[in-house]
């Protein structure tokens, strides 16, 4: 079975199709006409990530995309400001142009304000949801990059993506115990 679409919630083996939403697991059996549902199940809770707070606007979608903005828009005093709201976790979406150039080298500044938001994270006792808003060639708002749907058929672009999210997976595995990864946003094309 060839799966056309990357999506963290989505996964295909064989003739089965996983769709995990709200918590629910929805199974379908995939013949050539059609897409049968087989069954539904309540997944495990996801303790720690049941009231959080979206970092949105700070390393993705910005007004701006400069030093100062990142440096003000979020700071430690405001991490603590939503721990003590009784949140137990943030979601900390990025554009990869934050911490990559278009040619996929390093901006080590931009992977120091994700450092920074973790260690505040870990002070306040916050999870993480570390997301990737926008990739080199993908962004769920259609009119943000030319021909948004050629990143589900252009190995290119999903090798660069690939090449992204293992550089952030060995950067922040280490924080397995408070951070799990949103592989990409709002998968709509």
């Amino acid at each position: 079975m060839k799966v056309m679409r990357i999506d963290s919630h989505i996964l295909a083996q064989n003739n089965m199709i996983l769709i995990f939403c709200q918590r629910i697991l929805y199974k379908f059996r995939v013949y050539e006409t059609k897409m049968e549902k087989t069954e539904v199940e309540v997944m495990m809770e996801l303790k720690g990530y049941q009231k959080g707070i979206n970092l949105g606007g700070w390393l993705s979608q910005c007004v701006s995309y400069t030093k100062e903005h990142f440096d003000t828009f979020i700071l430690e005093d405001d991490i603590k400001k939503i721990a003590g709201w009784g949140m137990d976790h943030i979601r900390l979406p990025i554009d990869y142009d934050v911490i990559e150039t278009d040619l996929g080298e390093d901006k080590e500044e931009g992977y120091q304000h994700i450092d920074d938001c973790i260690k505040w994270c870990q002070k306040y006792h916050l999870n993480i949801v570390l997301d990737l808003h926008k990739s080199f060639g993908y962004m769920f708002d259609k009119n943000e990059v030319p021909e948004p749907d050629k990143f589900f058929t252009d190995t290119t672009l999903q090798e660069r993506f690939y090449a992204l999210w293992n550089k952030l997976a060995k950067r922040y595995a280490c924080n397995k115990d408070f951070m799990i990864f949103e592989l990409l946003n709002e998968v709509v094309n």
